[in-house]
């Protein structure tokens, strides 16, 4: 992205960022310059969905929707990216880690990554986790796996192996 086009893109966000509302034609225009964007920086579309969401809705685009929270940290996100964004891309060659497993019961949760496990009992462990949703025990679980063997997974695609379709859409998102 040449600077020209960059200090343009960072000027456009800009005029965005104090909005309150917004038309859906504008949304398009902002959601189109941020997906091009998305194009060229790998990771960043999780800062568009709901910039996206905001006008999923929305029958008629001279229609105007009012600006979330979520909308504006999304923004604010991008905006702060555009100042450390130099126009490149470099390519990190990755390696895939396919072994990290988790899973959770009513009782307890655990997880399983390269030959090391883990074993909580919510009762005992995790007393605030104890009587939630089991789609909550099973978010946990990946959690917990997350703080202990994270550190090791620095420029790694990490693939989670759950049975639970909340979490695994939750990751996926």
């Amino acid at each position: 992205m040449p600077k020209e086009k960059q200090s343009e893109f960072y000027n456009f966000l800009l005029t965005h960022q104090k909005r309150k509302r917004a038309s859906v034609i504008q949304i398009q225009s902002l959601c189109g310059k941020l997906n091009l964007t998305c194009q060229m920086v790998k990771g960043r579309r999780t800062f568009l969905s709901t910039l996206i969401d905001s006008i999923s809705n929305m029958p008629n685009r001279s229609d105007k929707v009012i600006l979330s929270a979520e909308f504006h940290a999304d923004l604010l996100w991008w905006i702060s990216f555009m100042q450390f964004f130099n126009g490149t891309v470099k390519f990190v060659d990755t390696k895939k880690v396919t072994s990290l497993q988790t899973d959770a019961s009513v009782l307890g949760g655990a997880g399983y990554y390269n030959g090391d496990f883990y074993y909580v009992n919510w009762a005992i462990d995790f007393p605030a986790v104890k009587n939630e949703h089991i789609n909550i025990k099973e978010a946990a679980a990946v959690i917990l796996s997350v703080l202990r063997w994270g550190h090791l997974w620095t420029n790694k695609s990490v693939i989670v192996l759950t049975d639970n379709m909340t979490t695994k859409c939750v990751l996926n998102k």
